[in-house]
């Protein structure tokens, strides 16, 4: 038998092995090989889980999905990177949904004013490109997949509603008032506290843009659009904490800061502090004061339950 021979009836007998065994069986496969462009677009593949908090001490929105792996896809070595792409791809409409739901000022949440304004609509968008994501490990049997990002509350969402490239002045006082020069602001607001205008009381809440008042005279004291640029992208107009970890505010308040009790809030939402009209003097007569506010040099304490809060959870 020729060495030809040989080869041919070898692959003739391996051709015959491929070949169906009988009318409606197929080959047997060895491993799953699912791919989302062909076995199931990305938008199929339910997500499981929704979940977005803002964290105000940190000045971050977080979000997390999770997902379910495919069974066609359950033995494939890829298939939990795959189905974490296919979060990415749908993160932004997301994203949008829940800073709709941060609380921007003391009358309204984010939503409101880009239901009327589209051009601010697409800006707020557009932040979600910078949206930090990390992948987290699958569930311990390789069947759940899941995603978090983060997006930095200042500069990304503030500056695009107080997109100012010059401040407003800080306003002053006439004459002269007993105080020294501070290194920073710290506004003790963790209880309940009178709204102006009603007979009600609240305690106060965060929110991107808050303001301050004098209490005596209802004039603003402090707004967001007083803070130079250069602090305002650095870390917005005021930072949050909860009672006890003011220390972690070193850097934006020094080691000797002017400290207030807040003496009531303003506004539909309890947001904006109003602040005794014997500290707006100490505040407003000195230039090294004044400084404090055109460097956002604020910090606001309130109640412990409201320094993180859930926005989205399904």
């Amino acid at each position: 038998m020729s060495k030809w021979f040989r080869r041919i009836s070898a692959f003739s007998l391996f051709a015959l092995c491929l070949l169906p065994t009988g009318q409606g069986s197929s080959p047997s496969l060895l491993y799953a090989t699912g791919s989302f462009s062909v076995d199931r677009d990305a938008n199929d593949i339910p997500i499981d889980r929704r979940e977005a908090e803002l964290d105000w001490e940190d000045g971050v929105l977080r979000i997390r999905l999770q997902a379910r792996v495919p069974n066609e896809l359950a033995r494939n070595p890829t298939a939990v990177q795959r189905v974490q792409r296919s979060l990415d791809r749908r993160v932004d409409k997301i994203y949008l949904e829940a800073a709709s739901q941060v609380q921007l000022n003391s009358t309204e949440r984010i939503g409101e004013p880009l239901n009327r304004d589209a051009e601010l609509a697409n800006q707020i968008r557009q932040a979600s490109d910078a949206l930090r994501k990390r992948y987290t490990g699958p569930s311990a049997d390789l069947t759940q997949a899941a995603v978090e990002y983060t997006l930095e509350l200042h500069p990304e969402l503030s500056r695009r509603f107080a997109p100012h490239t010059r401040a407003r002045s800080v306003p002053t006082v006439p004459g002269w008032y007993p105080s020294r020069a501070f290194t920073g602001v710290v506004i003790y607001a963790t209880n309940e506290l009178p709204v102006h205008g009603t007979d009600r009381s609240l305690r106060p809440v965060p929110a991107l843009l808050p303001r301050l008042h004098d209490h005596e005279r209802y004039e603003v004291v402090f707004e967001p659009r007083m803070v130079e640029p250069e602090y305002f992208e650095r870390w917005g107009p005021v930072g949050y904490t909860s009672p006890g970890r003011e220390d972690r505010f070193l850097e934006r308040v020094g080691p000797n800061p002017m400290r207030i009790l807040a003496a009531g809030v303003f506004g539909t939402h309890p947001a904006d502090l109003m602040i005794p009209r014997e500290d707006v003097l100490r505040l407003l007569s000195r230039e090294e004061n004044r400084r404090l506010l055109a460097e956002g040099r604020v910090l606001i304490v309130v109640d412990e339950q409201h320094i993180r809060e859930s926005i989205l959870v399904d």
